[in-house]
């Protein structure tokens, strides 16, 4: 029963909040002096309401109750109603905003005001009736749960008081402004008296600290989380949110506003907050999911749940669409799944991700300390908390958990476990990076042994908006020891910049790559009992970034070249600025030493010197060359540059007085271009010439390969042979056994190309782009093929990374938090499933992850060997007959065999010239064995011996052999283009004709896939010069 004194408090205190609440003002515009904020005389009033106790139930109870009260309590109440507007229309004069009321009352129990200061601050009360008061809101706050699962009977919902304390923060306001305000202008009576807050039980009091404690804990974790200091885990990374982030609805249109604005590094974290504090701390977790999902299933949660994640990102589902999904599966699977993103992130143990900060004055980098700080460089005051906002910072991603990833899985592993070091050294063609220059250097120099491992690494820069300047940059890596096709699909992302434009300071934005790099170079790590090391052998990267990461000038500066001293010569043009050209000069090279006294000499005066600024950070790899381990990149020196820069100069209309011009003949181009049908290795097929300004950097690589035959004819005889001397030069770098005679003529050809270049298109067309022509050899023999050191791995990384966010809140968080998730996925797979017990499990998991190549009807026929599609039954023919007895030299019993027109050998597709499904590409002509040239009939799979019927032929146990049938293309010519002063010749591009024999060959016997170019009633083959793993 409810003490008459507490009843006459309520009444009061009803009576006294309505005659507030009639002075309110608008929200936004109140008054810091105002004495309670608005949000509480509505809850309060709800409160009482809520009991479903009316004033003359009160007053009776009191046993004091009469009409005049009455009235006076309604004619109290009835001005409050009238005067109240909608939400956002109310009386700009009223002075209390609505809000708070709940908030104050509760920030006074959080501050753990004393009764005796209450009582202070009230002027008058007596203890007992501070402890009934007390007792009685404590009460109400201690009985609610968390916030989705709170009895609907109860006051008021958990998750205000977070808020409330964070408007306060944000606010400004101390709880001793706001208590002293909200007491000295309260009217005397019993309600200010003391009488609101009686002293609890122990119990009570327990769990009233303890609800304390949650509340504090919430707000301190308002911009991140502080259970591991120095480490920013996966989806726990959180930021403050901006004055007006409580507010309702706000944060959540604030989305889709204006890309420029600073919500770039803020979120709405308030969900996640609150979930943090639900009942199950740990959250479900992947490792507690081998029960089965539901009674009687085979399918555990683990593995379930494991789908989900695949699903989600192979269809990049946004949070909402994932909240939804959950929704969706609590109400058809109840508790198999988390219940909220939170719980569902939470589930997995995903990796480390630091925050690094650098001085927004001077962009010295200051560490991963958020705490306040002086700059050491400029003296400028630092608080992490504002950097944060400012978005001056960047991510990092340890490399040696990344590494530990790699060779966790057995399929990795055993490629970078006792490597055969002393067969590598003894190669003298050049096939992969592990055979250059610098690796065999290594091996000597510093005792590389074979679990030690080494990175390419790259960085640059990639925008994300169309709408604004906002770019990330990324600093990825892969390990050379990794055979080249699983290189593309393990690629290690470490730093991570994101901002308006490209980072201000390289030396701060590598600060962290570079002092764990040394720490595994001079430190070994430990795997399995293996010691290993790790050092960053190559960077790739195009020549803008090149130019920061060594901390010298442009190509556009003097003395802008990376690999030699040539200082350039500028001409003005008179449309802007002088240009600056490289015309073909002997000139002195750079080496690692010298550019070391350039950069200590460029200190000292404060000006470039040879180009030089000054020290860079990669000065400091004990075993990182600065020169030659900055290769050249042909993707955007030869694809972008020199190709474009040629057809530009062929076809552009300002030029048409040029003898090379021959923009006239664009549409027998055209015709040429459309007709080519490239193999699948080539994935863009070819478009029209005059969409190049469209073009990808893949497009200009393929037009280097059938070039030579599109512009044949078209273009004049002396400008065709000066573009076969860059065809030449770059096909051979290309191979994929590159011999010192090889590098050696194409070093000739291109320093010939370049030579030419002034001669035949004047000083302009000597820019940086054709100068880096004459390094291309160089770096080849330093550093590897062109094709394992281009960017065209990194570029198709780029691609992907664009996929891993949503929106444009806290991008850089997204793109960790996301690649993090993909990166454990493969181990939490193998932890899960099995391939024996959940073959479907794990064929649904590698398909929707991209793990291997969904191929429903796929039969594997040999080792390295698999037919696609459904074998069609037929008889043979008399020249295949006799084409497959000569290669197995024997009699036939079985005149039939079954024919596949798709297959697979050492996962190279091939289809014959029977398959007509696919029409933008044709993977049927290829070179074999012998130097010979054939287009594929089909995969025959015959049984020599066998004397079934022919309805029987696949079902028996009869002995197979497949044999792939070709029909033979005769080689015409192989000298079409040649350079007799260099002895280039076209070799890799032969004029055929087609014949009418079949030959039978092993599926084995297959070298390389060939482009097929026809050009009137000729027809000619270019064998592709390497595979490509970008793709």
């Amino acid at each position: 029963m409810i003490s008459q004194r507490n009843i006459l408090s309520k009444v009061k205190k009803r009576k006294w909040l309505n005659r507030i609440m009639s002075k309110r003002g608008p929200y936004k515009r109140y008054i810091s002096e105002t004495d309670i904020p608005r949000r509480t005389a509505y809850r309060w009033k709800k409160e009482l309401r809520s009991d479903w106790t009316s004033d003359e139930v009160l007053e009776n109870e009191a046993g004091i109750g009469n009409k005049q009260d009455e009235n006076d309590g309604s004619q109290c109440l009835s001005p409050s109603r009238s005067k109240r507007g909608p939400y956002k229309r109310y009386n700009s004069e009223m002075d209390i905003p609505r809000r708070t009321a709940y908030r104050e009352k509760k920030q006074l129990c959080l501050d753990g005001t004393s009764d005796e200061i209450l009582a202070q601050k009230s002027g008058n009360g007596t203890r007992q009736d501070e402890k009934e008061d007390d007792q009685y809101y404590c009460q109400s706050m201690k009985k609610r749960g968390p916030y989705k699962r709170y009895n609907s009977e109860m006051d008021i919902p958990r998750r205000t008081a977070y808020r409330e304390k964070k408007q306060l923060c944000l606010d400004g306001t101390s709880d001793e402004v706001l208590s002293a305000d909200l007491y000295l202008d309260a009217p005397d009576g019993p309600l200010f008296s003391g009488e609101i807050i009686p002293e609890t039980s122990a119990d009570q009091q327990e769990k009233f600290e303890d609800l304390t404690e949650t509340s504090m804990h919430m707000s301190n974790e308002e911009s991140c989380h502080d259970e591991v200091a120095d480490q920013v885990l996966v989806h726990e990374v959180y930021y403050s949110e901006g004055p007006d982030a409580s507010l309702s609805g706000e944060n959540e249109t604030r989305q889709d506003e204006n890309e420029d604005g600073q919500d770039y590094f803020t979120r709405d974290c308030d969900n996640i907050q609150q979930e943090e504090h639900d009942d199950d701390p740990r959250g479900w977790n992947i490792r507690d999911g081998n029960d089965p999902l539901y009674t009687g299933a085979t399918l555990s949660k683990a593995q379930g749940l494991l789908l989900i994640v695949a699903f989600i990102l192979r269809h990049n589902l946004t949070d909402a669409a994932l909240n939804d999904m959950l929704s969706i599966l609590g109400v058809l699977l109840p508790n198999a799944f988390p219940a909220t993103k939170y719980k569902f992130y939470k589930a997995f143990c995903n990796g480390e991700t630091q925050v690094h900060f650098y001085c927004p004055s001077c962009t010295s980098y200051l560490g991963r300390e958020k705490a306040r700080q002086i700059c050491g460089s400029c003296g400028e005051a630092f608080d992490g908390e504002q950097a944060i906002k400012d978005g001056t910072f960047f991510l990092y991603i340890p490399i040696k958990e990344q590494l530990l990833d790699i060779l966790r899985n057995d399929k990795l592993s055993r490629h970078l476990t006792n490597r055969n070091i002393e067969k590598l050294s003894a190669a003298s063609a050049i096939t992969d990076i592990t055979n250059s220059h610098l690796y065999k250097s290594l091996i000597q120099k510093h005792k590389l042994t074979g679990n030690d491992l080494t990175l390419t690494w790259n960085s640059d820069g990639i925008p994300i908006f169309k709408s604004s300047g906002y770019q990330i940059w990324p600093v990825q890596c892969f390990v050379n020891e990794l055979p080249p096709h699983l290189r593309s699909e393990n690629i290690l992302l470490t730093g991570l910049w994101f901002g308006h434009s490209k980072p201000s300071n390289m030396n701060t934005f590598l600060r962290p790559f570079i002092d764990e790099c040394i720490h595994l170079e001079e430190n070994t790590f430990s795997f399995q009992g293996v010691q290993r090391r790790v050092f960053p052998l190559i960077c790739c990267a195009d020549s803008p970034a090149r130019a920061l990461i060594r901390n010298c000038k442009q190509y556009n500066g003097q003395f802008g070249c990376d690999w030699c001293e040539h200082q350039g010569e500028t001409v003005v043009t008179g449309r802007g600025p002088p240009t600056r050209y490289y015309p073909y000069r002997e000139v002195p090279m750079r080496t690692d030493s010298k550019q070391g006294e350039y950069a200590l000499l460029a200190e000292e005066a404060n000006e470039a010197v040879k180009g030089v600024k000054g020290l860079s950070v990669i000065q400091q790899l004990p075993t990182f060359d600065v020169v030659n381990g900055m290769t050249p990149e042909y993707m955007h020196g030869v694809c972008q540059g020199v190709m474009r820069q040629l057809t530009s100069l062929w076809l552009d209309p300002p030029n048409h007085e040029e003898p090379y011009y021959v923009g006239r003949s664009s549409a027998a181009i055209d015709n040429r271009l459309l007709s080519i049908s490239p193999p699948s290795e080539i994935s863009r097929s070819p478009r029209s010439i005059k969409e190049r300004k469209f073009w990808k950097s893949s497009e200009w690589r393929s037009l280097l390969m059938y070039g030579l035959v599109v512009f044949y004819g078209i273009l004049p005889t002396v400008y065709h042979q000066h573009f076969f001397l860059l065809i030449y030069g770059v096909y051979c770098l290309l191979g994929e056994s590159i011999t010192p005679t090889t590098i050696a003529v194409a070093d000739a050809c291109l320093a010939k190309f370049v030579l030419q270049m002034e001669e035949l298109y004047k000083l302009s067309a000597c820019t940086f782009n054709v100068h880096q022509l004459t390094h291309l050899a160089h770096g080849v023999k330093m550093c590897g093929p062109l094709w394992a050191t281009s960017a065209f791995t990194f570029e198709s990384k780029n691609h992907d990374l664009l996929k891993l966010f949503a929106g444009t809140q806290c991008v850089p968080q997204q793109i960790c938090s996301t690649f993090n998730l993909i990166r454990i996925l493969p181990a939490l797979a193998r932890n899960c499933v099995t391939e024996d017990h959940d073959s479907d499990v794990m064929s649904l998991f590698n398909e929707l992850t991209g793990s291997s190549p969904s191929m429903k009807s796929k039969k594997i026929l040999d080792e390295g060997l698999f037919s696609i599609g459904k074998g069609k039954k037929t008889a043979l023919t008399i020249a295949e007959t006799i084409s497959i007895m000569e290669f197995l030299n024997c009699d036939l019993n079985n005149l039939s065999a079954i024919v596949y027109h798709k297959f697979c050998m050492n996962n190279i597709l091939f289809s014959s010239s029977q398959y007509t499904r696919a029409v933008r590409h044709n993977n049927s002509y290829v070179k074999f064995m012998g130097g010979k040239y054939g287009r594929v009939v089909g995969l025959y799979v015959v049984k020599p011996h066998c004397s079934c019927e022919t309805d029987e032929l696949q079902y028996c146990q009869c002995a197979v052999h497949n044999v792939v049938l070709l029909k033979e293309l005769e080689c015409v010519k192989r000298d079409l283009f040649r350079d007799v002063e260099l002895g280039a010749v076209s070799e890799f591009l032969p004029e055929v004709s087609e014949s009418n024999r079949i030959l039978a060959i092993s599926p084995v016997n297959i070298i390389k896939k060939c482009i097929c170019l026809k050009l009137r009633h000729r027809l000619f083959l270019c064998e592709l010069p390497c595979r490509f793993y970008d793709n």
